[in-house]
Order: structure tokens, then sequence, then C-alpha cells
């Protein structure tokens, strides 16, 4: 899929769009402005509070400062897409074809024969040949993530990331490592030093070990799965470089995965559990952390949930703690509709019920080059979509409504009206950490420097025992000799 020479760019001269408000210029306010055969078009620019555009804006004309009122990591607040901003920027909408075949696959790319930017799958939820997951452990994913985010107050999961508002029906966890050495809510010992390779020790978020997101941990493994599945038989170059840095550095290999493979495959339904050997070795998607987030509303929310609903659309912004895959990772998207739902839409309505739900993805090379636009449409009646791609290089988020630019009729969101009940979306966003995939690599250099067996397993060893109980079971898995104390 290739995009029409007139498409607008993307421009953002800080490199940094999450931390400053997103303007859509006129071609002559921008030195780098888009020009084509047929004319010149509008740049979408990001502003900080050090660089924002000289010319006037108008109001409809940039992004608004988003309804979770979160800042990112430098105290700046973050900002949320509208639809007057999108709509201006003339996107190019990404969909599935109604009539089309039950696994459908697009490449985006930003010019003709250019390089491919994302994968995009559209999958039949019906059709058992494409997709193998039952709809009764799509329901088990969407009611554990509500029932994690129902139960733990004022407890924020994933709520450390800078990049995030991480607001909604939302759970995250996984393994960080941190430099430097200081406690936080998600490592409150802070996290230990291995003097071998001069590196902090990786830990297993606080919140992995509760109950509530264990149990969103083993109901996303089978979603994970069956998404490995559809990347295996269709894009397998795809997930092979998911896996490529695995293989690379065999000494530690999926350690600190989370849901590990024999979850994912059905061998095991927990990570600690014994698995079954009779069961296939399936396909699985290498990660480092698991975030589940559930958009739309049911039949009957309450408040509460709509007012998360709307606050958990995600900001525009660049994910740069993000590992760096050869063809990207997925997010994994899963409609579910009610019959009180499915009954009151459209047709037409039912082939794009969250609009809200769209992923936005534009190219930012943040040299000044700038990029182009795509509107994703995630949720469609019957339909797994599935969009692979490095989100550490292209600025993405979600759309709010709005009336030139305001997002808010008096006191309210326009969003809350604009969500058809019955209908929920499961967005599930797998991804790996820079930071952890360098400690994997230091470590592995150190495992192949030393001359002997001996040498080898003193250095587990020094790992053993800076671990925490999780990782530390599952690097037993991996040497059983330490288990054995040997």
């Amino acid at each position: 899929m290739c995009l029409p020479a007139k498409q607008p760019r993307l421009m953002a001269p800080s490199g940094v769009p999450h931390r400053g408000r997103l303007y859509l210029t006129p071609p002559e306010a921008h030195p780098h402005a888009y020009h084509t055969r047929t004319g010149t078009h509008p740049t979408l620019v990001a502003g900080t509070r050090s660089q924002t555009p000289t010319h006037t804006c108008i109001k409809s004309m940039q992004s608004s400062r988003h309804p979770s009122g979160n800042t990112d990591g430098s105290g700046l607040p973050l900002y949320a897409l509208t639809e007057t901003l999108v709509r201006n920027a003339r996107p190019m909408y990404v969909r599935p074809r109604v009539l089309g075949a039950d696994v459908q696959t697009m490449r985006l790319r930003a010019t003709r024969g250019g390089p491919i930017v994302a994968h995009v799958f559209y999958i039949r939820e019906d059709s058992p040949m494409a997709w193998s997951l039952p709809c009764s452990l799509r329901d088990r994913a969407i009611d554990a993530t509500c029932m994690r985010v129902g139960s733990r107050g004022s407890v924020s999961d994933g709520g450390g990331n800078a990049d995030s508002p991480s607001g909604g029906v939302y759970v995250a966890t996984g393994s960080s490592t941190r430099v430097p050495a200081v406690p936080t809510r998600s490592c409150p010992r802070g996290p230990m030093y291995l003097p071998h390779i001069e590196r902090f020790v990786p830990f297993r978020h606080a919140n992995a070990t509760h109950p509530d997101v264990i149990r969103v941990v083993e109901t996303c493994a089978p979603v994970m799965g069956a998404a490995a599945q559809v990347l295996e038989k269709y894009a397998p170059h795809v997930l092979a470089g998911m896996w490529d840095p695995v293989h690379a550095n065999p000494a530690l290999s999926d350690l600190f995965s989370l849901p590990p493979p024999w979850m994912q495959d059905g061998r095991a339904v927990t990570e600690d559990s014994p698995l079954n050997m009779c069961a296939r070795v399936g396909p699985a998607i290498p990660t480092q952390h698991v975030a589940s987030r559930v958009s739309g509303i049911p039949d009957l929310p309450s408040a509460a949930r709509v007012q998360l609903a709307c606050e958990g659309l995600s900001n525009h912004h660049i994910d740069r703690v993000d590992s760096v895959r050869e063809h990207g990772v997925p997010i994994i998207y899963i409609p579910r509709f009610s019959p009180l739902g499915r009954s009151s839409l459209t047709r037409a309505r039912l082939l794009h019920p969250l609009p809200s739900s769209d992923l936005i993805l534009a190219e930012n090379d943040c040299a000044g080059m700038g990029g182009r636009v795509w509107r994703i449409v995630t949720c469609v009646d019957g339909f797994v979509c599935i969009v692979c791609t490095n989100y550490a290089h292209l600025m993405h988020g979600n759309v709010y409504p709005d009336a030139d630019g305001d997002l808010y009729d008096d006191g309210s969101l326009l969003l809350a009206r604009h969500l058809p009940r019955g209908v929920e979306l499961l967005r599930l966003v797998v991804y790996s950490l820079r930071t952890l995939d360098s400690f994997i690599h230091r470590f592995q250099v150190a495992y192949d420097a030393c001359t002997d067996q001996d040498q080898r397993m003193s250095l587990v060893r020094d790992l053993h025992v800076r671990l925490e109980t999780p990782l530390r079971a599952r690097l037993e898995r991996m040497y059983p000799a330490l288990a054995s104390g040997q």
C-alpha cells in the first residue's frame, strides 16, 4: 500500500512530539514545507516550550491537552490528537475489505517502492483456519483486565511510563532495569548490581506478583499465541525479526519474556507450572512487557467506567525507550460486541464503531524531513487487527472527537457521548526495552569470554542470587544445576 504524492508530512523539529502540541501549519510557515508536483501541502509540527512555531495557529489546528492531565518524564503536559487535526492532516485510511480474504495483509510504505514502514493484518474472527482463539478466551482476557482495574483502587499499573498516561482500563507488567539504583514503585528495594558486567540486574515489576495481574498475563498469553500463528503463516520474516535478538544471546535467551512461550502455545497455563510434554511447541511472540487495555464501554457502564474509557486513549508520542526489531513488534486488537451493541449500530457503523480507537501512525525522522500519516481502523465487527511496526520510530496515538479543537462541551468530554454501548476493544501491546536488551547482550559477551564451564556457571550463579523469586525460578529452568546447588 503506497501513499499518494499529495500526502502531507509530519515535521518534528524537537524530535520529541509527545513533549508539546502538534500544529498543522500552512506551507509558508515552515522552512521544511512539503513540496510535490501538485503543489505545497500542510505540515504537522511538534513544538516544545523552547521551540514552538512562530506563526499564528488557529485553535482547531493543534492538539489538545490530554484529559488525564498527566505529564511526561520531564514534567511537560501530554497532548492528544483531535479529529479536526487528524482530518486536516489528510491521512491514508487503512481498513479491511469486508468481502476480502480471511487474512488480509497490508504493507505501508511512505513512498512507492520504498521500505515497508508497517505491516497490518486483518483476520476474520469467525474463521477457524485463520484465527485459532475462541471467543471465550478473548472474553477472559477482557474481563481479567477490567477486574484488575476495578479492584486496584488508586494504584496504577504502568503509571511510571513517561510517554503514556497509563489511564483508562489499563494493566501493564514485565521486567525492567534501571540506572541509577534507586527504589521506585515498580522496584521498591532498588535493583541489585552485578559487578562482573558492571550493570544493574533486571527486576520484575512489583505488581507482577498480584493475583489479578497474574491472571491478566495468563489470559493474554493465548491471545499472543494466536497472533503468533498468524505471523508465522503469513509474515514469518516479521516474527523471525522479533526472535533474532533472543537467538543471538542464548546465555539468557527468553529469561525475561512475559508471558513465556510455553504459556502462549498452551504447553502450560502458568509461568512456573510443569510443561505438558505431549503438547505441540507452537509459535510465540518474545516480549519483556505485556500491556492490556480495554477501550469502549459495556451495555450498562458505570459513570466511573465511562470516565476511564474517556481518559484511556493514548496521547501522541514516540516510544524511545522501546527496543527496535527488524520489522517491528505487534499491537493486537480484538473487538467484543454485545447483542445490544451489534443490534443498535447501523451496518456502516459496525465497520467503524470506535473512531477514537483508530491508530494514527506518522513517520518522524527527527531531521527536519518529516513523514507521512496513516489512520488504521482497529475496531471492525468480525475482524482481529494486528499492527507491526517500530513504535520507537513512529509517532502514534488515538483520536479524540472535538469541536473546533475543544474536547469538552459543558464540562463533559465529547467522547462520552460518542461511545456506543456494548462495544469493547482489547488492545494488547507487547514490547521490550533497550536497556534490558543491553543487559542481555552485555551478559552474553561476558559469558562468551569465560574460558571454561566453571567460569560460566560462576557468572550465572552471581546473577541467580541477585534475581527476585519469579526470575530466579526461570533461570533455574534454564540451568537445572542452580536448583540442585551444584
